[in-house]
């Protein structure tokens, strides 16, 4: 369960850098962008450690969580409200 929330707020994230991106705002983009590779790289590191406890379970909840993100931040304009 924690990896499918991780991989939802990477989602969310990952569309407010786009949004960054898209205005110009290079520091805050490479901000957002060097937590957004943290974030990424800690739950690929957590999984491969406990592969024997999560194993494909942890990369499909993780990749799950990134789906529905994305589907979320489209539909209901979660970073479309945010102050960009």
């Amino acid at each position: 369960m924690i990896f499918f929330i991780t991989g939802l707020c990477l989602a969310i994230i990952s569309t407010l850098d786009i949004r960054f991106i898209s205005h110009g705002r290079a520091y805050a983009s490479g901000l957002v962008s060097f937590i957004s590779s943290m974030i990424g790289m800690a739950v690929v590191v957590q999984i491969m450690q406990n592969i024997n406890l999560y194993g494909i379970k942890g990369v499909i909840a993780y990749s799950a969580g990134i789906g529905v993100g994305t589907i979320l931040t489209i539909k209901y304009h979660i970073v479309d409200k945010a102050k960009v």
